[in-house]
């Protein structure tokens, strides 16, 4: 995945700094009041405090929210936009209920500002048993309305799916077959234009290349998030989006 994938686990930075900060405290341990300058335990933690470490373009664990998904902040205050109601925001998860109101009803999304050189991913923690189709992952491209590509696990088929949604229904673009069959799974999808790489636990299942078509219509979309089709089972653990140099 190129370098960004010491990127999408940004998360675990903060064992680094942890054991880069226990490193300075055994160093100050042996070392003279003097030399340290008066430097306490604290002063040596702040040094080691990771300034490098970019902020995602989204980030929400769904911990501390309740009710409707429509219209709350996640961790870096984007809103999220979820117009049908189905989808519902618990403690540490966010479930989607759909009630079959439609495509508008399919995805939960916020607002990226850009469309290109990035990577979203998201962790189901209980996935859908639904037969007939029915999965749940990611929203990608998303128009506001309903005009979107998504890429969703089918646990019914055993398949990885990359699809379109507009006002005519659902069109599947590319499907991978994913066993064994897994009650969680991590959905990683890499995207620089026009190649779209789809990664599930840790492992690159292919690349779906858009079409002239497909940049047109989809390519400057710029609203990501979750994807549910007619499935009211599935858990969203999180939810990440970050910015990748090309």
């Amino acid at each position: 995945m190129r370098s960004s994938k010491t990127t999408i686990r940004w998360p675990f930075a903060t064992s680094l700094v942890i054991a880069a900060g226990a490193g300075l405290l055994t160093w100050a341990a042996t070392a003279s009041a003097a030399s340290l300058g008066g430097a306490g335990a604290g002063d040596l933690l702040a040094l080691s405090a990771p300034q490098s470490v970019p902020l995602p373009l989204a980030f929400d664990h769904f911990d501390g929210c309740g009710g409707g998904l429509d219209a709350s902040l996640d961790v870096v205050d984007n809103t999220w936009a979820a117009p049908s109601k189905n989808w519902r925001c618990r403690p540490a998860r966010s479930s989607a209920h759909n009630r079959d109101l439609g495509i508008v009803g399919d995805s939960a999304t916020v607002d990226l500002g850009k469309s290109d050189h990035v990577v979203v991913s998201t962790s189901l923690e209980r996935t859908s048993r639904t037969a007939g189709g029915a999965g749940s992952g990611l929203s990608l491209f998303h128009d506001g309305s309903s005009h979107h590509m998504y890429v969703v696990y089918q646990r019914g088929a055993d398949q990885i799916v990359v699809g379109t949604i507009d006002a005519g229904g659902n069109t599947e673009l590319r499907s991978w077959s994913w066993l064994p069959r897994t009650n969680s799974i991590e959905l990683v999808v890499e995207i620089d234009q026009p190649d779209v790489r789809v990664y599930a636990d840790g492992g690159l299942l292919g690349t779906h290349t858009l079409s002239i078509t497909e940049l047109a219509s989809l390519g400057a979309n710029t609203r990501f998030g979750l994807e549910s089709d007619r499935d009211r089972r599935s858990r969203w653990a999180w939810f990440k989006a970050e910015d990748i140099t090309p």
